[in-house]
């Protein structure tokens, strides 16, 4: 690298363990591997094309898109797929996956003897199974009603 005029040297190369930063947050362990904000924005864009190959799919985005890109802050693992389609951020082939998904769960979890175990182990039957299951699965509460309502 050479130095340009009134530019510091940056080192271009990103350790694995900040590529993991940027793909899945600051370890909680380790902290920040990268430590300024002008540093890992300068790791996203330099990685963000292979970054986002690899872990942008299934409702997912890298957490460096979310640092960076996002228009809105990352809701929580639990809710990324469904905020993301909500805002409409998933391309045409994502969306439809995650719709045929979340569809199957919502016919799964209105069979007559379905149950949803908690955490706790407590066991839900009927209406509070159905809601818990599709809370679980991050089911997008419009399309879960619309779906209630084909079915009504």
């Amino acid at each position: 690298m050479t130095r340009h005029a009134n530019k510091p040297f940056i080192d271009r190369t990103t350790t694995s363990l900040q590529e993991a930063e940027l793909a899945w947050g600051t370890s909680h362990h380790l902290g920040s591997t990268l430590p300024t904000d002008e540093q890992a924005r300068e790791a996203w864009a330099l990685n963000r094309e292979r970054l986002m190959s690899l872990f942008a799919h299934g409702g997912r985005r890298p957490q460096g898109w979310w640092k960076f890109e996002a228009p809105f802050k990352f809701p929580g693992f639990n809710r990324e797929r469904s905020a993301l389609w909500e805002a409409g951020l998933l391309g045409a082939a994502e969306a439809r996956a995650l719709e045929r998904d979340w569809r199957e769960e919502f016919a799964k979890s209105l069979e007559p003897s379905f149950t949803f175990r908690e955490r706790s182990g407590h066991a839900l039957t009927g209406r509070e199974a159905h809601i818990a299951h599709l809370v679980f699965h991050d089911c997008p509460a419009a399309l879960a009603e619309q779906w209630a309502a084909d079915t009504a």
